[in-house]
């Protein structure tokens, strides 16, 4: 028997896949100086489990000083018998010693290039995809984020 949360592990990782397919984007979550845009490309992959995890991640006291990416599912909901909604949760979290770049915050940098992948956009086997909402994330003395919460509807 197939449950209705079957695709949950396939589609998440379609939506951390576009994130990988963008290398401007994943230089600002890889890099922590100024202009990350200046810097050698590389395998954006590596971001998994390091710098972008698939699940809510906690920071403490011990963990390295990174801009961190996290993205989940959240508040699926039945409608109609017909549509699966639900939300995808992005949390930007930025040591503040890497919030300035030389374009401006990098959380808001990082919030715009997820922005332009996914709000308006229907993405095979997740759906479609709108903008929420955005809020601050209060994380610790040593760092700072942001929220991003899309809407998502799909066919059962």
């Amino acid at each position: 028997m197939i449950g209705r949360f079957d695709s949950l592990n396939s589609d998440i990782t379609k939506i951390i896949t576009k994130i990988f397919d963008s290398p401007d984007l994943c230089k600002f979550i890889y890099y922590d100086n100024p202009d990350p845009l200046s810097q050698p490309d590389f395998d954006t992959y590596e971001l998994m489990y390091s710098n972008l995890y698939p699940y809510s991640y906690n920071i403490d006291e011990n963990t390295e000083a990174n801009n961190y990416l996290t993205v989940e599912f959240s508040d699926f909901k039945l409608l109609n018998n017909c549509f699966k909604a639900g939300k995808i949760l992005i949390n930007i979290i930025i040591p503040k010693s890497n919030m300035r770049t030389d374009y401006g915050l990098r959380y808001y940098c990082i919030a715009n290039y997820i922005d332009s992948l996914y709000n308006d956009q229907f993405l095979s086997g997740v759906g479609k995809i709108k903008f929420d909402s955005m809020g601050r994330l209060f994380v610790d003395k040593n760092y700072s984020g942001i929220y991003l919460l899309y809407d998502i509807t799909q066919f059962n």
